[in-house]
């Protein structure tokens, strides 16, 4: 997994922290909020959205001393699209 940093809005925020996260013959991207050695959160989009609408959340759980990690499932956001077209429940698990 790589890690670049990614821009906060506001000073003062919890910058989150880019990372790839390789699994199932796909990479997916995942934004990094808070201490990793601190109890983790994992978050996860709705169908149609992506790990930024996690942004706030992951922020408030980074603030309170949680590791919030918000996951782009298969085919959303910056995350590999599954090449035989397979997106269902068990898929986005693997």
């Amino acid at each position: 997994m790589t890690d670049t940093p990614k821009p906060s809005g506001d000073a003062g925020e919890t910058a989150a922290q880019l990372g790839r996260m390789d699994g199932d013959g796909l990479t997916l991207a995942v934004d990094h909020y808070g201490d990793r050695s601190g109890p983790p959160v994992v978050l996860l989009h709705g169908g149609g959205q992506t790990r930024h609408a996690w942004g706030g959340a992951g922020r408030v759980f980074a603030g309170a001393g949680r590791h919030a990690m918000s996951f782009d499932l298969r085919g959303h956001g910056d995350s590999d699209w599954s090449p035989s077209g397979s997106y269902m429940l068990d898929d986005f698990a693997s």
